[in-house]
């Protein structure tokens, strides 16, 4: 109970958050134009966008194959990735998981197994993430040459290829697994997940080369800071606990990060980069319902 009334006090939070910055900025926004560059930018930031979500059904598919789950097809698990997306926009943000753990029991798969994969590619994204917004943001700031910047994204770096030490990995597994009510998580990791890591890392990237490319669109060109702000805020949007997909809170979080001084601009990023990834991810549900 108590779970269910923080998620939607944040959401509700992040919800007024936006809100409040777009009535300010109402008359403004109203008035933004795209020119035809910038809704050609606009199109590849949706082409990339989905490129992106197949790609991580790619490396999901990786993930099951370190994990020897036998008998599995390349286009059968990217059709159920890409399927199942848009279930995290339900309420509990689990409809994904449920859908992915549910169809490939059904297949006859070890329940386990297929639980331990899914719960092992939100926190692997969320590493790559991580690592990808430390290090961008600290680009960002290269003008000031801080050693301490360079120290910091070393060390986080060391710290991640660390933590994904099957030993440390497997007992990280298990208490997500807990927080999860997912108990059934019996299985261990054996292979260290370098390869799904770094696919992961360009995941990531080509997610917020999806973002860059919808800020360019509206004249915002800061590529390092957008991508450090773009990961960061989608990090925020995976592990806090609001609405479903991270809606609100990814929002919240990139109003919140990036420099306030061209809000309209920013406002219109926020909402169109969200009509292009909801875009993305029903294009890529629907083109996998045919298989």
């Amino acid at each position: 109970m108590l779970k269910l009334f923080l998620r939607w006090f944040i959401f509700g939070l992040s919800l007024l958050f936006i809100l409040k910055i777009f009535w300010q900025n109402g008359a403004a926004f109203s008035h933004i134009q795209l020119s035809s560059s910038s809704l050609c930018f606009l199109f590849f930031a949706l082409i990339i966008t989905l490129l992106a979500h197949i790609w991580s059904g790619y490396i999901w598919y990786i993930i099951l194959k370190q994990l020897n789950l036998k008998n599995i097809d390349l286009l059968a698990i990217l059709s159920l990735y890409l399927r199942s997306n848009i279930y995290k926009y339900i309420p509990g943000n689990i409809g994904h998981f449920y859908l992915r753990i549910a169809t490939l029991r059904e297949a006859g798969h070890p329940l386990s197994l297929v639980t331990l994969g899914v719960i092992l590619e939100p926190i692997l994204m969320a590493l790559a993430a991580f690592w990808v917004s430390l290090f961008s943001l600290g680009m960002s700031f290269k003008a000031q040459a801080k050693p301490e910047l360079i120290l910091i994204e070393i060390s986080s770096f060391i710290l991640i290829l660390f933590l994904l030490q099957p030993k440390i990995l497997n007992q990280v597994l298990s208490i997500v697994g807990r927080i999860k009510n997912s108990n059934i998580v019996r299985e261990e990791i054996k292979e260290y997940p370098l390869l799904p890591l770094l696919g992961e890392v360009l995941f990531i990237l080509l997610r917020g080369g999806g973002f860059i490319l919808t800020a360019a669109a509206f004249g915002l060109t800061n590529f390092r800071e957008l991508m450090g702000a773009f990961s960061l805020a989608w990090l925020c949007g995976l592990v806090i606990p609001g609405a479903p997909g991270g809606l609100g809170v990814f929002e919240a979080s990139l109003i919140a990060l990036l420099p306030q001084n061209n809000v309209t601009s920013l406002l219109g990023v926020v909402a169109v980069f969200r009509i292009i990834s909801l875009t993305a991810e029903l294009i890529g549900a629907l083109s996998a319902q045919n298989r």
